[in-house]
């Protein structure tokens, strides 16, 4: 390194060089630097393949198969026991029965009959069929998918008559006299349909979250390809 000679003042380096005239290695050229430096041409092409990409998220969404939906709901009840009791022990009671009749529901021995009485496979029921049931309350609901607007809502009553069927002809077979048995009934049958494959909100949210992503993705690469400023 030269020495400095008495009264010699240092400059900054503003040119890359240092006071040898050797060459300073230049900064790499990063994200940030190219988001920095604007460039209409790079922004409306980034905004043309942000709209390509939104329609074909939207085209994308409306051409996914329709799928239906139908709901019913029943009630557990033992219209003597609670009428009798002094606690709310034959509530608590059904509430637990409940559940396991919910577990059930995909079973061969109710299943199995739904599928007969729409006309389908046990296998369509099982996948088609969802069960809610809460343990705070008496109701089971019942939600059937379907491809077809008319069997969502026969499968999810031929699913409540079979649950229905089941718990009786259970209790039957241990010997429960018919005014001592808890039984099933609807509280709601299934009749509206609603279609919840495609809807135009799934569309919109589809156009929009490919739109954005690709926005940003082609405006970055673009920015990145660009030369770089001297």
């Amino acid at each position: 390194m030269r020495r400095r000679r008495q009264g010699e003042v240092l400059a900054a380096n503003f040119r890359g060089r240092d006071v040898e005239g050797d060459t300073v290695a230049a900064r790499p050229w990063t994200v940030w630097d190219a988001l920095k430096t604007y460039s209409l041409r790079n922004l409306v092409f980034a905004l043309v393949l942000g709209v390509l990409a939104a329609a074909a998220g939207a085209a994308i969404a409306f051409g996914q198969p329709k799928v239906y939906s139908s709901q019913a709901q029943l009630i557990i009840d033992q219209p003597r026991a609670i009428a009798q009791a002094k606690d709310n022990g034959p509530i608590l009671k059904l509430a637990v029965l409940k559940i396991k009749y919910a577990e059930l529901v995909k079973s061969p021995g109710i299943a199995g009959p739904a599928s007969q009485a729409v006309g389908v496979s046990e296998d369509q029921v099982v996948r088609s069929i969802i069960v809610t049931a809460t343990p705070l309350d008496l109701l089971l609901t019942l939600t059937a998918q379907s491809a077809t607007k008319s069997t969502a809502p026969r499968m999810a009553n031929a699913v409540g008559t079979s649950i229905t069927n089941y718990a009786d002809q259970e209790q039957q077979n241990l010997g429960v006299a018919p005014a001592d048995r808890y039984e099933f009934s609807f509280v709601q049958q299934a009749t509206k349909t609603a279609r919840i494959q495609p809807t135009a909100r799934r569309a919109l949210q589809a156009a929009v979250g490919l739109g954005v992503i690709g926005f940003v993705l082609a405006y970055v690469t673009l920015q990145l390809l660009a030369p770089r400023p001297r």
